[in-house]
């Protein structure tokens, strides 16, 4: 007997793109940027590489917003994220392998 597929979230290569580009639009140091959010906890982001601005990761999470009090819809959704990302001791590990680039600057 075989055993169900594993069920794996994914946007397309575009919405990684336009995050990448938007990104590195930034000043030094860059915020992380939101790929794309939704309702259902799926997080698809863009960072710095810590301590390094010439490389880039891109990371995918599932947090489930009511174990940690965030509502999808209020106003104050992105700096409650970026707060839960940032702290430690959330132990907030990203679901998928992350993926580090390393930018070449002509």
């Amino acid at each position: 007997m075989s055993s169900p597929s594993r069920l794996v979230r994914q946007i397309g290569g575009h919405h990684w793109k336009v995050g990448i580009k938007t990104h590195l639009q930034q000043n030094v140091p860059r915020q992380r940027t939101f790929v794309t959010t939704t309702d259902t906890g799926w997080i698809y982001v863009v960072e710095d590489t810590p301590n390094s601005n010439n490389s880039i990761q891109l990371k995918v999470f599932y947090i489930d917003y009511q174990h940690y009090n965030i509502n999808f819809d209020s106003d104050d959704f992105e700096p409650s994220l970026n707060n839960l990302l940032d702290n430690p001791s959330n132990n907030i590990i990203s679901v998928v392998n992350v993926q580090t680039s390393t930018l070449s600057i002509i």
